[in-house]
């Protein structure tokens, strides 16, 4: 016998209409269409100011636009509501990352990852750090450490702009596809 589910209530449509357009606006990051994906963030905040996906990624977009001033100010803010806020953590550290303020941002990220041992996202980054400056072995080690914590994050990996460089080595391949295999 099949369940009777319910229709999903107007605020969880809602919720989930912003989380799939939250999901575009970091495809769109991967994609480095950075204009989309501000947009898109924007278009998320326009109706929950709230959703912090959406704030992190709007920051994102910012630094890499180069309104790193912008950046810095929403994870600023968002880091003075909350000190321990991993997420403001990595978007201070890409902001920080985009202005040239190498040091600081491997800080950054350093502490992102601390504060969230299982944050999936905070070591992607930093292994896209790590890729823009040609460190394969640490890039490949955030990555590994990434993929094996959110092992969907491989479809975002093979197209991945910052990790571009690395796609024609040996053990970028069999990194990502190891990962398709353990789903």
């Amino acid at each position: 016998m099949a369940e009777n589910k319910r229709p999903p209530t107007e605020e969880e449509a809602r919720k989930i209409r912003l989380d799939a357009q939250v999901t575009i606006g970091l495809n769109y990051l991967r994609e480095g269409r950075n204009d989309e994906a501000l947009r898109t963030f924007d278009d998320v905040l326009k109706e929950d100011v709230a959703e912090s996906r959406a704030q992190m990624g709007r920051g994102l977009a910012l630094a890499r636009l180069g309104r790193v001033d912008e950046a810095l100010a929403i994870a600023e803010a968002i880091l003075k509501a909350d000190p321990t806020n991993a997420r403001a953590f990595s978007t201070r550290a890409t902001a920080h990352e985009y202005a040239g303020r190498l040091e600081e941002a491997r800080a950054d990220f350093e502490r992102a990852i601390a504060l969230e041992l299982e944050g999936a996202m905070h070591r992607y980054n930093f292994a896209c750090y790590w890729a823009k400056r040609g460190d394969a072995e640490k890039c490949r080690e955030q990555l590994a450490e990434a993929l094996r914590l959110e092992p969907s994050s491989n479809v975002f990996a093979a197209t991945d702009v910052d990790l571009a460089r690395f796609r024609d080595e040996d053990w970028f391949p069999e990194l990502v596809a190891f990962k398709k295999k353990e789903e």
